[in-house]
């Protein structure tokens, strides 16, 4: 049975969990531009954090967006999150198997 996955009490949408979270397909700067909307930035704040235009930081997000099958940064904030999450209970779970206490 799947893992039922939620954030602050409220139940993620299996489509949300589902999509394809191929990060790979990011480019750098593209990934330097997803952790700063994960961390909330907005894009004329991204724009200086990045010393790039306002536009440029849209054109980018939409591009994220697109590689991702996001529609919102709602949806892309969760994809990042819940790929940070799995690669977390990946290492803790290599570490139990290893015999390392992961706690």
């Amino acid at each position: 049975m799947p893992k039922k996955l939620s954030v602050r009490g409220k139940m993620i949408p299996e489509k949300v969990a589902l999509r394809s979270t191929n990060f790979g397909e990011l480019s750098p700067r593209e990934l330097d531009v997803l952790a700063f909307v994960v961390a909330g930035l907005d894009n004329n704040e991204l724009a200086t954090a990045l010393g790039i235009s306002r536009r440029t930081v849209e054109h980018h997000r939409m591009k994220i967006h697109t590689k991702l099958r996001t529609r919102n940064t709602a949806e892309l904030v969760c994809v990042a999150l819940l790929r940070e999450l799995n690669k977390l209970e990946g290492a803790v779970g290599r570490a139990t198997r290893q015999g390392v206490d992961a706690t």
